[in-house]
């Protein structure tokens, strides 16, 4: 492996720190949702801009709510 210098001079192994997988090569985090269910609106396509069509849909949510408008 290279060497890297220190700031004092010396010479160590460069090795970053999340280089090093945890639990025997699992990415750090992995299954920490494993019992979360994932709620998906039914009526937003995945396979197009997500932003824009949740926007639309809130825009059309407030606009059928009584009330003073935003």
């Amino acid at each position: 492996m290279p060497t890297k210098p220190h700031a004092t001079g010396k010479t160590g192994t460069a090795r970053p720190r999340a280089a090093t997988p945890a639990r025997g090569g699992l990415p750090r985090g992995y299954g920490a949702m494993r019992d979360v269910p994932l709620a998906l609106d039914p009526r937003i396509d995945l396979t197009k801009p997500i932003y824009e069509q949740a926007a639309a849909l809130r825009k059309a949510a407030a606009s059928k709510r009584p009330g003073k408008p935003r």
